[in-house]
């Protein structure tokens, strides 16, 4: 396994960079963080592949904000030695080095050793480093700066919020935890495709039959199995818990959500019109939208009032940093 030797590189890296963490060279000089041409042309790019467009005026400057902000996290990355202690970093620049180095691909005969391995990996690992191939590789510079985003809101979950902050965090924000409008039903499916120009006369057939109570009493709903024979076949259920017009449309199509949201509790109702053809449908229940309490969302707010600060952690050290190393916007 090289595992342990790439660790032990690893640990080796982090000694000297934190040496240099703690002890910087006196004076150093920073350069302002400016956004490169071709940075800035992989930018527009990108947009124009995802929207079809160029973007304007106002897109264009968050998309430069956003980039250069990741460069500030970049370079700082640097600067703490984190492309020296970062294991996914070194597999990826051992990796590329193994891809250019000729000699190594041209070599025949057994393998080697797994010590053999091992110290020629760290022979690979050190020259990345020297030649600063982490400087240009994009997926080493996204490494670091999604390590410096980590280690930011990993460092904001501490100490953990306590129940004032969780009860005025759900009062400043308690729309955003509304629960939609829900509804339990029965439906029961007929087939456009089958039964072609008597579907609608079918519909009315059935649900007349069904009103009248299909074998029940008047105002009862019939079993699921009985619902799967009466109508035509269909994989999806025919008793469907709460669901929200959201969740519906998921499943049945826009029209089924709508139509289903404004049918009475109690009877029998339709035909509503879905994705695959017309349904009856029956509501057993309706439940208003709402804003449940803290007990109920505890585990939502917790995770949310801890994202909150670490964006807002996030915005002030890039505050900082962006004071340290000057932008040139």
């Amino acid at each position: 396994m090289r595992a342990p030797l790439l660790h032990f590189l690893v640990l080796g890296a982090v000694l000297l960079a934190g040496q240099r963490w703690l002890f910087p060279e006196p004076g150093a000089p920073l350069a302002p963080v400016e956004l490169r041409a071709e940075t800035g042309e992989r930018l527009r790019r990108e947009w124009l592949a995802r929207s079809g467009r160029l973007p304007n005026e106002e897109e264009w400057r968050a998309l430069r904000r956003e980039a250069l902000d990741e460069e500030i996290l970049y370079r700082e990355a640097l600067t703490r030695g984190y492309h020296q202690d970062d294991a996914l970093v070194a597999r990826r620049l051992i990796r590329n080095m193994r891809f250019l180095d000729e000699e190594e691909a041209d070599r025949a005969g057994d393998p080697p050793s797994q010590e053999a391995s091992n110290a020629r990996d760290a022979e690979l690992y050190r020259e990345a480093l020297a030649l600063k191939m982490h400087e240009s590789d994009l997926v080493v510079r996204r490494r670091l700066v999604q390590r410096m985003k980590l280690g930011v809101y990993a460092g904001a979950r501490t100490p953990e919020p306590g129940e004032e902050e969780l009860v005025a965090y759900l009062e400043r924000h308690a729309e955003d935890f509304r629960e939609p409008e829900q509804v339990r039903i029965s439906q029961v499916f007929l087939s456009g495709e089958r039964r072609g120009d008597t579907l609608e006369a079918d519909a009315a057939a059935l649900l007349a039959r069904l009103r009248t109570g299909a074998g029940k009493g008047e105002g009862e709903a019939p079993a699921d199995a009985e619902l799967r024979q009466l109508g035509d076949p269909l994989p999806l259920p025919t008793a469907v818990p709460m669901r929200s017009e959201e969740q519906l449309a998921r499943t049945f199509g826009d029209r089924f959500g709508r139509g289903v949201m404004g049918l009475p509790v109690g009877s029998w109702q339709g035909p509503v019109p879905s994705a695959y053809g017309v349904h009856l449908v029956w509501v057993h229940e309706r439940r208003a939208t709402r804003i449940p309490g803290l007990q109920e969302l505890r585990v939502g707010v917790l995770d949310a009032v801890q994202r909150e600060r670490g964006e807002r952690a996030l915005r002030a050290l890039l505050a900082s940093l962006r004071e340290r190393y000057g932008v040139v916007e």
